[in-house]
């Protein structure tokens, strides 16, 4: 049997070993739950520059081509398991919008220079214009929430 002091001696080690332990523990947990958010915050950025990207396509061109189309259903894809239902919703009415303006400028396209309705077709899309340039900052507001650095899980109701 060992005596008192060296038995008390390495009860204290030992609390010491488990207290390192619980320690390097502890930060181990913090390091992964960084590296979650960091790896997050990344797939949501990218969903936000397949949305931009789309946005700035619309606005240059006044339509949007196939290839944009499908690289910003591709960019998007992820979206419904990284957002709230709302930013999902805000994603397809963007796109269905950006349709709905390709389908007017189709239908300007077609028509007669001369021909009655012109004009009103003429006002309408560019009424559409007029709101997509102010669709960027729309964006930006939505993702915001969302893109914040720390901020593990966001709402839009926030």
């Amino acid at each position: 049997m060992l005596p008192i002091a060296v038995q008390w001696v390495l009860a204290v080690m030992i609390l010491l070993l488990v207290g390192g332990v619980s320690w390097i523990a502890f930060m181990q947990i913090r390091l992964a739950a960084a590296k979650y958010n960091l790896d997050l915050y990344d797939k949501r950025y990218k969903v936000f520059e397949a949305a931009a990207r789309y946005i700035q396509q619309l606005l240059v061109e006044g339509r949007i081509s196939e290839s944009a189309l499908n690289d910003f259903n591709i960019g998007a894809a992820g979206a419904v398991f990284l957002f709230d239902n709302d930013l999902n919703i805000y994603l397809d009415s963007l796109r269905r919008r950006s349709l709905s303006l390709n389908a007017l400028t189709d239908q300007l396209g077609q028509m007669h220079t001369d021909a009655e309705g012109r004009d009103e077709l003429i006002d309408k899309i560019d009424a559409w214009i007029v709101d997509f340039k102010s669709e960027y900052s729309r964006l930006v507001k939505t993702f915001t929430p969302y893109l914040k650095v720390g901020a593990p899980k966001a709402s839009l109701a926030d």
